[in-house]
This record gives structure tokens, C-alpha cells and sequence, in this order.
């Protein structure tokens, strides 16, 4: 009985040991860089604590390759120099094994950093070019493209909405362009005898629309599409109601609850297409709620939101392509996320080879509700949908296929 007692808690010790020595390893580190400051802090939020619960729950199954992971966040303040300033600092040192970037106007000098030091670059960031004319090869981008969400909200709109008369009216920079012209290209495409009444650009992040908001009334449009998100989409709906705009507006920045909830008379009756949205009744959107109620512990945000959403698959996805690489170095890692497939809380997602573009579904929705949770049952619109045509995409890798 005394051997039997003393094998077991051999047995025990070397457990113990095997853990601690794999807990013991280097983390995999991630670097974060976020506006986590100024007009879009509340959106930066959301994302960041999607990556978090991705990165929790891989944790508290053991981690990654026997390696704990790592998230570091730093604030960009959504200006190019302070997040290649900041991203930097860690590479110099090699204290960072994966970099990822927000925003159209940042991820392009992070898209230098990461091939010069040759380390895997996640971005979270829309305009078309990053995935097209500005392709990296170590530069990956799970979630949608600009081209992607305008084919999906013009699908919905052409279904939902019945209307002829369109205004467009975006953020004066690549993302609010690439937005803009995508919208135009979808509406001929998809809806026979569709008018575009007016289209503007204004400044990123203003604190007076009316000057163009008054053009959309004077215009006559059924409909109002904007990619605006953060505090110009809170403007955007404000000064709407105060002018009595009576066009329905229409785009991805709706999807923040937040806009809603600040002011929900205004967002009333308005719709949104992004990546998902928590009235979604599946069982995976449930799980990934009650895995929220576990992990994560916000007053301000109880469940989670499209934005955090976005940012869980994006996470998901490049911890699965770590797994499968069993590596984080970027010539291991990027040709095993190429073609990657993985199932998601909205459904299937993989990425795409050539332009190493996340190919996904995106979900359409109204908020029909002055109160939480504000939007209805969401609409998916499926990969069919969504998808672009490689030979349609500005990237020589694509159109050699």
C-alpha cells in the first residue's frame, strides 16, 4: 500500500512539474494597438474585450503550444507615427511575437513594421486596399472588407427597405471612400433603377453634420447610407431627428449599441449590417454569450456587442491558425491560416489564399425597440452574398488565379 502511495504521488509530482515547466515558457505575446483614447475609446473598448475573451478561453483550457497567451494593449490615438512609435518599441526587443492594428489610416506603416521584421500582422480595419493594392504577405485581416459589408447591405436594403432614392454620406478618408464606392457599384448591380440623389464626404470625427445633413433633406432620398462609427454616427443620428430627416438611415456603425442607447428615439427604425448581433438566437451565439457572463466583467458592456464580436472571431481564428501551425513564427503561421476554415459564432468562416482576406457571413438588422436590446432577430447574409469574385479584387495574387 506504501509503494501503491508513493507512485501516485510520484505520479502527481512530475504532473506538477510537466505544468509548471509549460507555464514556465515565454508567452505568446500579442500587441494590441487601439485608439483606446479620444472620440472612438467606447469603440476600442469592445473590441479589446473580445479579443480578451478569445484569449480567455484558449487560457483556461491550457493555452497555446504549451504556452500561456498574452495580450498587451497600447493607445494609438488613432494616429499612424504613436502606434509605429509604439509597435517599435516591442519589436526592437523582441517582446512581441503577433502585431495587431485598428484603423484604415494606421495599419498601413504597421504593414511596413511587420515585413521588415517579419512577424505576423492581424488588422482589424476595412478599406479594401489593405487586403488589395497595399498587400502584405505577413498582414492578414479576419473580419470583413468595405466591398463586403456594401454587397451585404445593399442585399438588405433591396429586400427590406423597397426604396429607390439613395444619399450616401461618409467620412472623408479610405475607408468612408472605399465605403462610397462600393455602395454605388452595389446599387446599380442589385437594384434596377436605383437613384443616387447625393453623396458627401466630411471630416473624421466632427462635431457639426448639419451642413451636409441638410443637403440629404433637400435631396429627397428614401434612404441614407453612411459608413460613419463612433462619434460621427452619434452626430449623424442627433442632428437627423432635430432637422427631421425623414430618409431611413442605413450602415454598420448603427450596429454599436451604444449609439442607440445614448439616444434611442433617434436610432429608433434605423437599420445595420455587421458581424453580428446579440439577438441572435443560435446556439453558438448563446454559448459565446454565457462564455461573456463568465470571463468578462463589465458594468458597462453585461453581454457582449458587434464590436466585441468582431474582434472574438478575428482572435479565434488566429489562435486556430496557431494551434495548426503549432508556431507563431510568420513563415509557419501565414501559410497555415491561408484556407484556413473555421466554425464561428455567425457560421463558417475561412480565409482566402490569395489576398489573405477572412471570407464570413454578415448579419443585417433593425432596432425596432427604444430600449434593450434595441435591434430585432438579425438577417444573415450568407457567404453567396458577401463574397467578392477574386478576379474583381485589386490584388495581382488574386487576378494571376
Amino acid at each position: 500500500m506504501k509503494r501503491f502511495m508513493a507512485k501516485v504521488l510520484l505520479a502527481v509530482c512530475m504532473v506538477v512539474l510537466i505544468l509548471s515547466s509549460a507555464w514556465a515558457e515565454k508567452p505568446i505575446r500579442i500587441l494590441s494597438l487601439y485608439p483606446l483614447s479620444g472620440p472612438i475609446k467606447a469603440n476600442s473598448e469592445q473590441w479589446t474585450l473580445g479579443e480578451k475573451l478569445a484569449v480567455e478561453e484558449v487560457n483556461a483550457q491550457g493555452g497555446l503550444l504549451g504556452r500561456k497567451i498574452e495580450l498587451i494593449f497600447e493607445d494609438t490615438l488613432l494616429k499612424p507615427d504613436v502606434a509605429t512609435s509604439k509597435a517599435q518599441k516591442y519589436l526592437l526587443d523582441g517582446k512581441v511575437d503577433i502585431l495587431i492594428g485598428a484603423g484604415s489610416n494606421v495599419v498601413k506603416p504597421l504593414q511596413d513594421l511587420a515585413k521588415q521584421y517579419n512577424i505576423p500582422l492581424v488588422m482589424f480595419a476595412h478599406a479594401d486596399e489593405e487586403t488589395g493594392k497595399n498587400f502584405s504577405y505577413n498582414s492578414i485581416r479576419p473580419t470583413w472588407n468595405t466591398a463586403m459589408s456594401a454587397r451585404a447591405t445593399v442585399a438588405y436594403a433591396a429586400k427590406t427597405l423597397k426604396a429607390k432614392k439613395y444619399y450616401i454620406l461618409n467620412q472623408d478618408y479610405s475607408y468612408g471612400r472605399d465605403n462610397g464606392a462600393n455602395i454605388k457599384k452595389e446599387l446599380a448591380r442589385q437594384i434596377p433603377g436605383a437613384q443616387i440623389v447625393g453623396e458627401d464626404y466630411h471630416p473624421l470625427m466632427s462635431k457639426d453634420l448639419s451642413p451636409f445633413l441638410t443637403k440629404v433633406k433637400m435631396s429627397g432620398a428614401e434612404v441614407l447610407l453612411t459608413a460613419d462609427y463612433g462619434l460621427d454616427i452619434s452626430v449623424l443620428m442627433k442632428q437627423r431627428r432635430d432637422l427631421g430627416i425623414k430618409a431611413t438611415v442605413l450602415g454598420p456603425g448603427l450596429a454599436d449599441v451604444s449609439v442607440a442607447r445614448e439616444n434611442p428615439e433617434a436610432a429608433f427604425g434605423a437599420h445595420a449590417c455587421d458581424t453580428w448581433f446579440n439577438t441572435n438566437p443560435t446556439k453558438e451565439s448563446v454559448d459565446f454569450i454565457n462564455n461573456w457572463k463568465k470571463f468578462i466583467k463589465s458594468n458597462e458592456y453585461p453581454i457582449p456587442t458587434n464590436l466585441s464580436a468582431r474582434d472574438y472571431i478575428g482572435m479565434k481564428f488566429l489562435l486556430e491558425g496557431i494551434r495548426k501551425a503549432g508556431s507563431v513564427e510568420a513563415q509557419k503561421l501565414i501559410p497555415a491560416l491561408e484556407g484556413l476554415h473555421m466554425k464561428s459564432i455567425t457560421g463558417e468562416v475561412y480565409m482566402r489564399g490569395c489576398d489573405h482576406q477572412m471570407i464570413m457571413p454578415i448579419q443585417c438588422v433593425s432596432i425596432d425597440k427604444k430600449a434593450p436590446p434595441f435591434f430585432g432577430v438579425p438577417v444573415t447574409m450568407p457567404v453567396s452574398v458577401t463574397m467578392i469574385d477574386e478576379q474583381d479584387i485589386d490584388n495581382p495574387r488574386c487576378k494571376k488565379k
